[in-house]
């Protein structure tokens, strides 16, 4: 299950990181091989170790902190309520 325990360990980083007001981004590696490599690569991953993605944090501008995103991607018609 290591996948599924790095998926939820990622998004709690991400979550913890909201909390604190740290901005946060996770970018998927696996099981996306080509970028498995490249990162095993760029960080020099012994062979046993199969990186699962990359999360980035920092400080957001504090307008962004404050107001709402303008470009909303909310489309109702893809949310479905007890049924497809």
């Amino acid at each position: 299950y290591w996948v599924i325990d790095c998926a939820i360990a990622a998004q709690n980083m991400t979550l913890a990181a909201h909390a604190l007001r740290i901005g946060s981004v996770w970018l998927g590696t696996w099981p996306q091989m080509e970028r498995v490599q490249k990162q095993t690569s760029l960080f020099r991953l012994p062979e046993h170790i199969i990186p699962h993605s990359i999360l980035a944090f920092g400080y957001p501008l504090k307008e962004s902190c404050t107001s709402p995103n303008p470009e909303s991607k909310w489309e109702p018609n893809r949310v479905h309520w007890e049924k497809w």
